[in-house]
């Protein structure tokens, strides 16, 4: 893959504590890929991320504490390379995976099959995506994804109904909805899921307090949003 590829992206990380998850992802990350990084300081103590002001290709932006989908928000707008990648704090890297992740949105479609919008590191558990009514390997999981900003126009932002939780499968609901009235199977989300990444699972949301409360309120939201009734696979 040409080098070149991560010049055409920044990655977006989020950061609400977890200050050692984040040395660790940072270090590993830089060990191995220099791409602009943006970290959106989710609300934090002021200084608490001014230590790492000084790595190369980083910038912090601040925002009020807001949550996740915000964050998201907040980093893609600021964000001026073509694509974007989305990543958890908590994500440890052991070998390139840029080029890996980025090179499905480069490549033009062919008059059978719909362009690859969305890449990512992992599919969704099958308990969460059936809990939303999809099939196993259907949706990412949100921990790593990547796109064009110009799906992220195109789509509208991440809705921050869902404070924490659900903004990832809105998103990619909403890119299924909008893709099959124009294209038949496969689907324009393509997961990577042999990139050289460790992911340690809801470490930067377990500190989070009254965290089973929100995760209810966002889980309420998408499926009043979606009008869903409880659990219910998809047969």
């Amino acid at each position: 893959m040409p080098n070149s590829l991560a010049r055409q992206a920044t990655i977006v990380i989020p950061v609400y504590g977890s200050l050692d998850h984040l040395q660790k992802c940072l270090a590993s990350l830089l060990a191995w890929h220099h791409i602009p990084i943006l970290l959106v300081d989710d609300g934090n103590p002021p200084g608490t991320l001014q230590h790492f002001a000084s790595m190369p290709g980083l910038k912090i932006i601040r925002q009020p504490h807001r949550g996740i989908t915000h964050a998201w928000n907040t980093g893609i707008a600021a964000v001026r390379t073509p694509c974007v990648i989305l990543l958890n704090s908590d994500v440890i890297t052991t070998g390139p995976w840029i080029n890996q992740l980025l090179a499905p949105l480069q490549k033009p479609a062919s008059p059978s099959l719909p362009p690859i919008q969305l890449t990512g590191a992992a599919w969704q558990s099958p308990t969460a995506s059936a809990s939303v009514g999809m099939p196993a390997q259907s949706l990412l999981a949100g921990w790593c994804l990547a796109f064009r900003k110009s799906l992220w126009h195109h789509l509208g932002h991440f809705d921050e109904r869902f404070r924490h939780w659900f903004s990832d499968t809105d998103f990619q609901q909403r890119l299924l909805a909008a893709s099959s009235a124009h294209h038949s199977s496969p689907g324009p989300i393509r997961c990577l899921n042999t990139l050289p990444l460790s992911h340690a699972l809801h470490a930067s949301t377990r500190h989070l307090p009254a965290r089973s409360q929100l995760y209810a309120l966002d889980r309420t939201a998408y499926f009043q949003k979606w009008q869903l009734e409880g659990h219910r696979p998809c047969t």
